[in-house]
Parts: structure tokens; sequence; C-alpha cells
């Protein structure tokens, strides 16, 4: 099993969902807005082929360390931590 990059402590093997997009910005906003790609924000994208950028309820693959509450979220469907 994987470990936590922060902790060390064994991560758990899951996946999340969201009826709506996510979003990482290195921004502190009230609301989400635009997007600005120029600024490096992005939104999380999906591993179900054909479907790309909104989540709606699609699973994400991900891991969770119970420790230190850190979620980590790979990008790529083959990216592993």
């Amino acid at each position: 099993m994987k470990n936590c990059p922060c902790c060390g402590a064994e991560l758990k093997k899951g996946h999340i969902y969201s009826g709506r997009r996510v979003r990482w910005t290195e921004a502190d906003r009230d609301f989400a807005g635009l997007l600005n790609e120029a600024d490096g924000e992005f939104n999380l994208k999906t591993t179900v082929t054909g479907w790309q950028g909104a989540w709606e309820g699609f699973p994400h693959p991900g891991y969770y360390c119970p420790a230190c509450k850190l979620i980590l979220l790979p990008q790529k469907e083959d990216d592993e931590i």
C-alpha cells in the first residue's frame, strides 16, 4: 500500500465524487468566477472515458490519509502516488 507523503501513514485507496466541477487555484476567493488558465487555474479532470472536465457524479480515484486528513487526487488515470 502507498504511504502519505506528509506523515508516512498508510493511505486508503478510494474515490471522490462531486456534482460540480472542482477547481485548483492559488487565489483565495469568495466565489469561483471564471477560470483563469493564465494564472495556472484548472478544473480537475475525471478519468471516465469520453467525459472531461465536469465530474457530474462520476467517481475519481484517489487516496486519503486518516492520520493527517490529506486527500490526494492524481490527475491522470495511470498516475500513481
